[in-house]
């Protein structure tokens, strides 16, 4: 058995990561999802008052939660999750633009963006553990990921990163669906990354999926 802990914006996010990492890999997947937890009944346990999102998940980096996930949940590895459309926020502090501001090559936001999120984990990270940390960094959105699962003609480039939720949300709507941020819904729309070879086709579209099928790849060699 391979055990991932999860540390996501949100669980809508979640569902896609487990059902690629279950198609990924044959050897039996155990999924912990430590930010943010999920009940029994599959609902965000975020208490009243706070919220997930990007904003969470280098908050949680940076704290001594992470010291704690990487210490004490007997996972083999830990998959950070975080979108990229937010990255010039101050908070963020993530260049997507180049000097002439056009958007940089997808791998290019991908790499700035682990080292960005490197930098950002507790001073008492032991450095021996990076190798255990695996990134699932779409750019800009996860909607981006699933969109190319849905419409296999479209290829992901710096040209059409933009608005991929809303792209999802008209593909989904020929379909007489409404695109819902909700686990269940996810779960439905992000049901074929459970088949290897779908997530190969896809990643062969999407340079940002790509480079984390080849993390998870190296990192579960043997399966």
């Amino acid at each position: 058995m391979t055990t991932f802990a999860l540390i996501t914006e949100g669980i809508t996010d979640q569902i896609m990561i487990e059902y690629i990492l279950n198609g990924l890999i044959k050897d039996e997947v155990f999924i912990n999802p430590i930010h943010p937890p999920r009940d029994a009944n599959n609902d965000c346990k975020v208490a009243k008052g706070k919220f997930s999102n990007w904003e969470s998940v280098i908050q949680f980096l940076k704290s001594q939660e992470i010291l704690t996930a990487i210490q004490n949940t007997n996972s083999d590895f830990v998959v950070i999750q975080i979108d990229t459309d937010m990255g010039e926020h101050k908070n963020f502090g993530l260049d997507l633009h180049d000097e002439n501001r056009k958007y940089k090559p997808i791998l290019t936001i991908v790499e700035e963006c682990i080292e960005k999120l490197k930098s950002s984990l507790h001073p008492e990270f032991p450095p021996s553990e990076l190798e255990r940390l695996l990134f699932a960094i779409p750019v800009l959105s996860t909607e981006c990921w699933i969109f190319s699962l849905h419409d296999t003609t479209h290829k992901h480039t710096d040209k059409t990163i933009n608005k991929c939720e809303n792209r999802l949300q008209r593909h989904l709507e020929k379909k007489d669906k409404n695109l819902t941020k909700e686990y269940n819904f996810y779960r439905d729309i992000c049901r074929d990354f459970r088949k290897q070879k779908n997530i190969q086709a896809v990643a062969q579209r999407t340079p940002c999926l790509q480079h984390f099928v080849n993390q998870v790849n190296a990192a579960c060699p043997s399966f």
